[in-house]
């Protein structure tokens, strides 16, 4: 109906496929919640072994396949200090680095599509150095939108509907389902 909120459509799309409980659409996601969606987006394949992160400790219990699986696969990766902070919120860049990632690596998928930044957006000189392709690519794919100011706000958090709105437009967009 006309009176659905704006993110809907992508948020009935994760309750459906179980990508995500469709609860607390508000509410900022954390890496750990990032990788446990992209995981069982993957059917939660079997994994083994221990984190090896500094902070695997504070990686919620449910979560700790997830995020072994994501980094194994090179889809998410820790920062620099050996740490993965699990209960960080997700950036956009992460999310569009981590989206390329799937894509590239784990998917074995064309993600060369790319956009010149500094034409899109009018704050590009705040992507991280690490994020400019996979930010390059979700903007040339339409997964990464820009804001009504030609802004795209690349550390600001992510929220539960907006994840699960770019999750519905990757599975149309990218993988054509």
């Amino acid at each position: 109906s006309d009176s659905a909120p704006w993110y809907a459509k992508g948020t009935d799309w994760a309750v459906r496929s179980g990508v995500s409980d469709g609860k607390s659409p508000e509410s900022p996601i954390t890496r750990e919640q990032m990788a446990t969606m992209l995981y069982r987006f993957a059917d939660s394949p079997k994994v083994d072994g221990e984190l090896s992160f500094t902070d695997a400790a504070q990686v919620s219990a449910w979560a700790r396949d997830a995020v072994k699986w994501c980094t194994e696969n090179g889809i998410f990766e820790g920062y620099g200090n050996g740490k993965f902070g699990p209960m960080d919120a997700v950036t956009r860049e992460q999310l569009a680095a981590v989206l390329y990632r799937y894509t590239e690596k784990y998917l074995d998928m064309d993600a060369s599509s790319r956009v010149v930044l500094k034409d899109v957006y009018r704050d590009y000189e705040k992507i991280s150095r690490w994020a400019e392709d996979g930010m390059s690519w979700a903007s040339a794919t339409g997964l990464m939108e820009g804001y009504p100011d030609g802004t795209v706000r690349p550390r600001n958090g992510e929220k539960r509907s907006e994840i699960a709105a770019m999750f519905h437009r990757y599975c149309v967009n990218i993988l054509d389902v």
